[in-house]
């Protein structure tokens, strides 16, 4: 719109105006209370996990997990967390392992303790 009228104004708003309505729509399909699952895979995942449980206080869960092509076992951790928490979370996994492998899904509905009740 700002383009066709040669304003900067109505184009700043036709732009608040996508973004708002791509907002929305993505709450209506997907929910506004979605959560992200996190996979970490890290040679150390003991600092990684601590750190969670202490800066953002979330419960970690350690999976066994074996790479089929070096045939090595390490643990896998896994992590919900709320969608505000991803940033801290990349960052602080960069700080202790910049080799790790993070893995982050959205998680459309979880209960139990620390999100919705059951």
């Amino acid at each position: 719109a700002g383009y066709v009228f040669a304003s900067v104004e109505l184009m700043l708003y036709a732009l608040i105006s996508v973004v708002v309505s791509g907002k929305l729509i993505d709450g209506v399909l997907e929910g506004f209370n979605y959560s992200k699952g996190v996979y970490i895979i890290s040679d150390h995942s003991d600092r990684i996990a601590a750190r969670i449980m202490d800066e953002l206080n979330r419960g970690i869960t350690g999976l066994s997990g074996r790479g089929v092509y070096s045939g090595q076992t390490r643990e896998i951790l896994l992590c919900v967390i709320g969608r505000g928490e991803e940033i801290r979370l990349k960052k602080l996994v960069k700080e202790e392992d910049p080799k790790a492998f993070v893995i982050i899904t959205d998680v459309h509905e979880v209960v139990g303790e620390g999100f919705q009740g059951i």
